[in-house]
């Protein structure tokens, strides 16, 4: 069966390198003067570009692979905490979701609201949660919920990385021009994902309960 991290080898990759390669193009590095024969400037100019991009890649590969995956979650969800943290007393204020019914996941999850109940507030339900996902992590639609809300929250944190890598290679090599632009860009991906996360996020949390719910 396909690994659940496998997306690292392949998307994650590809989203870093077209990243770097904005970068560049942002920054003015692709753009080559007319050399008139100086081929020296010309391969001194492509060894520059070439260091930038890789110190780049492989600095924003190591952060972002080094950074535990609570504070990748940390990251995206901020100061809220994350669906599956909350999930069965939220559905009792709010239900969201129209493959299952509150009723049949209340029948359902008996046992849970009563260990709910006996918890003090602000109980983390993600143990209770997870004991129902692991019996169904390989059920197809969980593992493909799961699969994206994971390659958005790692898309995520790596961006994050970036902005932080971009800022120190340029204060730092002078390789390159600061580009307004591209920090702008990085803040607006960082928000998009950051909200495209929270919603794979909570519709993963939901699939695994109507997987479950409707076995």
């Amino acid at each position: 069966m396909e690994s659940l991290k496998e997306y690292r080898n392949n998307e994650l990759k590809w989203f870093l390198l077209a990243n770097i390669l904005l970068m560049l193009i942002t920054t003015d590095s692709f753009q080559f003067e007319v050399l008139k024969g100086n081929l020296g400037t010309y391969i001194s100019k492509f060894l520059n570009i070439t260091a930038i991009s890789s110190s780049a890649y492989i600095l924003t590969f190591i952060f972002d692979s080094i950074i535990p995956s609570k504070l990748k979650v940390n990251l995206v969800f901020l100061w809220s905490k994350q669906p599956s943290s909350t999930i069965f007393t939220d559905m009792l204020k709010k239900f969201e979701d129209n493959r299952f019914t509150l009723d049949s996941a209340k029948k359902k999850y008996k046992n849970i609201y009563t260990q709910i109940e006996n918890k003090p507030k602000g109980f983390d339900q993600t143990p209770l949660w997870y004991s129902i996902y692991n019996q169904h992590r390989d059920n197809h639609i969980v593992f493909g919920s799961n699969k994206d809300y994971l390659l958005l929250r790692d898309m995520h944190a790596q961006t994050i990385m970036l902005l932080v890598v971009y800022i120190i290679l340029w204060s730092v090599t002078g390789f390159f021009n600061f580009s307004a632009e591209f920090l702008i860009y990085l803040f607006i991906l960082i928000i998009i994902l950051n909200i495209s996360t929270r919603v794979k996020g909570k519709r993963m949390v939901y699939n695994v309960l109507s997987v479950d719910v409707n076995q």
